[in-house]
């Protein structure tokens, strides 16, 4: 993520209101907890494109880095709400899925998953595709804290039994980083938190997986405690030590090359 941001840095010295490059600067650096780098990146991000959907994707990953949905709400869901626009990345709706649990306000979020994803409601699914998983397994949590809990045991089984034939349609076949993120999905519905653990530390330590198994622990942390064991809270700490390395990394770079704001060293 290091090396990504310095290359994205270089983008924006040439066009300093490259959306996708902004976007990519505000995910970077938030995932990498650098809190006053990730501060100005999403902030020139917001006065300048707040109209953007590249705006809108970054703002659920910098406020679950920060802890803090106030913009998430005014900015992103008040804006589906009132334009009936479906969520389409994937990224927009893992925004939904954490704003839900920072705040608990599920029954604001579900209307979403029924209205454009109603399969999932069915008695008898399927999971289609990757999109699909991930807003099965979404959808089992929140309907799980929602007390539907029939409906999400049915996700959970459908979650587990498309995991486990992922390897047939996978380019790296069982040792694709996708195989171990889906078997993780559906190690923490089924509340096997010493598979979750090794899942999670494979995808850390032998699959490059850093962008992705850092924010999910971070969640962990935050929203399962059940699911945060001492097993996994030793992984988050060497998760956050890497982070800590990639972070020195890109403020030696951006000091080296003038891009550092030494006022950002009392934002810390």
């Amino acid at each position: 993520m290091d090396t990504a941001l310095q290359y994205i840095d270089k983008s924006l010295g040439i066009d300093p209101t490259f959306t996708l490059s902004l976007r990519w600067s505000t995910l970077f650096s938030a995932a990498i907890e650098d809190a006053p780098l990730a501060r100005f990146y999403y902030q020139e991000l917001q006065q300048k494109l707040k109209e953007n959907n590249h705006y809108r994707e970054a703002v659920a990953p910098y406020n679950n880095f920060i802890g803090d949905f106030t913009d998430y709400e005014r900015d992103v869901l008040v804006f589906y709400e009132q334009s009936r626009t479906q969520p389409f990345r994937a990224i927009e709706y893992v925004g939904l899925y954490t704003y839900s649990l920072d705040t608990g306000n599920i029954a604001r979020v579900l209307p979403f998953y029924r209205e454009f994803d109603p399969d999932l409601f069915e008695a008898t699914l399927s999971i289609p595709s990757k999109a699909s998983i991930a807003k099965a397994f979404q959808l089992a949590v929140l309907l799980s804290r929602s007390g539907d809990t029939a409906q999400a045991q049915a996700l959970t089984r459908a979650v587990c039994r498309f995991a486990e034939a992922s390897p047939q349609w996978l380019i790296g076949g069982a040792e694709d980083v996708q195989y171990a993120l889906y078997q993780s999905q559906c190690a923490q519905l089924q509340g096997d938190y010493i598979r979750l653990e090794q899942l999670l530390r494979q995808r850390f330590e032998h699959q490059g997986d850093l962008f992705y198994v850092s924010p999910e622990l971070l969640v962990l942390e935050r929203y399962f405690p059940q699911a945060y064991t001492p097993a996994i809270q030793g992984l988050h700490e060497q998760v956050r030590a890497e982070l800590g390395r990639q972070r020195e990394n890109v403020r030696t770079y951006l000091k080296t090359n003038n891009r550092w704001n030494p006022a950002w060293d009392a934002t810390e």
